[in-house]
């Protein structure tokens, strides 16, 4: 596929070259001058193994039920985790549960949650201490004792590195702890280390501090005016969706979703495909644009275009100005966090170009190309689409 402009000076090529059995075996991309070559490898089940590209090489492992459970790129690595019908359940990275999501009894997902960042910003130093009574013992002081202690890595190690590896359920305290340990540093060593920014220079570890039950708040404290600044820090969180599903159209499409207090997050309406799309938490509307195979192509605000998303064949984006929360992507499908698309029986990965599971549709006899169980549409992505995860749709 050749791409020019008006005087006939070639801006762009993108060409494919495949297997016997339709596997896609190098993807080449030349755009002004410039080419980038794409390899895949795979094995005697037609199952992506190996993808080598400019942006590094991603490996892929499977179960015995055919299954991807593991992805690696550049010693970051990915497990997928399966239910006994082989649909997907969990996806890990080393921080611990990146989404999650749950299907009911005709295999609809009707749960979702998803790994996010959040961001806190917070005090690093206290100019007097909390409004305590003299002599009232801090009830947040880390044990002493405990050299491998979160709060024994000293600040020259950082610990906000430390705080950052808190589970989830502790961090409505974080800021209490951080503040006694912080207080009884100053108290302790800090009271003549601070510069004008109150940023403590090369001071000895936090193992000096007084251990559990010595940390008090002295009167003469309040005397102590430590200079003080702001910092902020991420911490994770999981956004959970729940979804109100129409499964009388002949693919089954959210109409809405909802989170765990029941108040509804996004809403969609359709007509002959999805028209609109409600942000309930912002209140904000959105009419969409699409192609010819349905694919997201863009969003308006009262008549304003807000975002723009372009894709190459396989549906892996290419560029994208869309931070309205959309989740609708390449033909129209649900694409989550990781880059999967959703796609009813089975998840599809568009940087492949291949799908995770394979289909339990065997094929017919008399297309061999239709007896490769992992491609997406026979590997002819121009011409058909696959929203169940089962069959080709020619595009209309």
């Amino acid at each position: 596929m050749t791409v020019s402009d008006g005087a006939g000076k070639e801006l762009s090529k993108l060409s494919y070259t495949y297997d016997l059995a339709g596997n896609k075996l190098t993807s080449t991309e030349t755009v002004d001058g410039k080419e980038s070559q794409t390899r895949f490898t795979y094995d005697d089940h037609n199952r992506l193994t190996k993808l080598e590209g400019p942006d590094g090489t991603i490996t892929y492992t499977y179960d015995k039920n055919g299954n991807r459970i593991a992805s690696e790129k550049n010693s970051e690595k990915l497990d997928y985790i399966y239910d006994t019908e082989n649909r997907l359940l969990a996806i890990k990275d080393k921080k611990g549960l990146l989404m999650a999501a749950l299907y009911d009894g005709d295999d609809n997902r009707v749960f979702t949650a998803s790994r996010k960042e959040g961001k806190n910003t917070y005090q690093l130093f206290q100019r007097k201490p909390k409004d305590t009574k003299s002599g009232r013992k801090s009830p947040y002081t880390a044990p002493s004792g405990e050299q491998h202690s979160l709060f024994w890595y000293g600040f020259t190690q950082n610990v906000l590195q430390a705080l950052s590896t808190l589970p989830q359920t502790i961090g409505s305290i974080w800021h209490s702890i951080f503040d006694d340990v912080s207080t009884a540093y100053h108290q302790k060593v800090a009271k003549d280390r601070a510069t004008k920014e109150g940023i403590v220079v090369n001071p000895p570890e936090l193992g000096n501090l007084p251990g559990q039950g010595e940390v008090t708040y002295a009167s003469q404290v309040q005397d102590v005016l430590i200079p003080y600044t702001t910092r902020e820090d991420t911490y994770n969180y999981y956004e959970e969706r729940n979804y109100v599903n129409d499964v009388n159209r002949e693919h089954t499409e959210v109409l809405e979703t909802y989170d765990h207090d029941g108040k509804a997050r996004e809403t969609y309406s359709y007509g002959k495909g999805r028209a609109s799309y409600l942000n309930n938490q912002t209140g904000d509307s959105y009419n969409y644009l699409t192609n010819q195979s349905a694919s997201v192509t863009g969003l308006t605000k009262d008549g304003q275009a807000v975002a723009s998303t372009s894709y190459n064949l396989y549906g892996a984006r290419k560029t994208s100005t869309d931070t309205t929360g959309n989740p609708f992507a390449y033909n129209g499908e649900a694409r989550d966090d990781t880059g999967l698309d959703y796609l009813r029986a089975r998840y599809y990965d568009s940087q492949g170009g291949t799908f995770l599971s394979e289909d339990s549709y065997p094929g017919e006899d008399t297309d061999p190309l239709s007896q490769n169980r992992y491609s997406y549409v026979q590997n002819n992505p121009v011409n058909y689409t696959d929203p169940s995860g089962h069959n080709m749709v020619w595009l209309c």
